[in-house]
């Protein structure tokens, strides 16, 4: 579902929660002449909240983390096995998988080919197989082994570098 309507429903709650504690202490306070209601219903329903929130919290640290999505995984997983196994790939650098929306992520990755491969042919067989995660943006760049030397003689010297 979505986060925000989640967090605007548990603070709704919450808000819920304070005022039925307010009415239970001062009926103790009032009647029973008894004031550590209000101490006691304060810690209850903060434990309450706590309870309640952190679901909520788990989930958006994953997202802010860019984690892949718990239920994902295993998906994510034969993706990249697929992918793999394609005729021309030698390698998968940083891959990556979050989510972007309720419905939808993001999906990044290196693909080492061979120095005779045809990228667009490469390409398109990859984003076939992230096709079937779902809704999903892809980000794949397609590299030859003899670039990824190159790439990491600059990477070695990039303190020299002035952008």
């Amino acid at each position: 579902g979505d986060k925000n309507m989640e967090g605007v429903y548990l603070h709704v709650l919450a808000d819920l929660l304070g005022s039925i504690g307010v009415v239970i202490s001062s009926i103790f306070a009032k009647y029973f002449n008894w004031h550590l209601g209000d101490p006691i219903c304060s810690a209850v329903i903060s434990v309450m909240i706590l309870y309640s929130v952190m679901p909520l919290l788990k989930s958006t640290a994953e997202d802010l983390l860019l984690m892949t999505p718990p239920g994902m995984q295993a998906k994510f997983n034969r993706c990249l096995r697929k992918i793999h196994e394609m005729e021309d790939v030698v390698a998968i650098h940083e891959p990556h998988l979050f989510r972007y929306s309720s419905s939808s992520y993001v999906l990044t990755m290196q693909i080492i080919i061979d120095p005779e491969a045809e990228e667009q042919q490469v390409l398109l067989r990859a984003r076939e197989c992230a096709g079937q995660l779902g809704k999903c943006k892809c980000v794949i760049q397609i590299v030859r082994p003899e670039t990824l030397k190159q790439i990491g003689k600059i990477e070695a010297h990039s303190e020299d570098i002035l952008w």
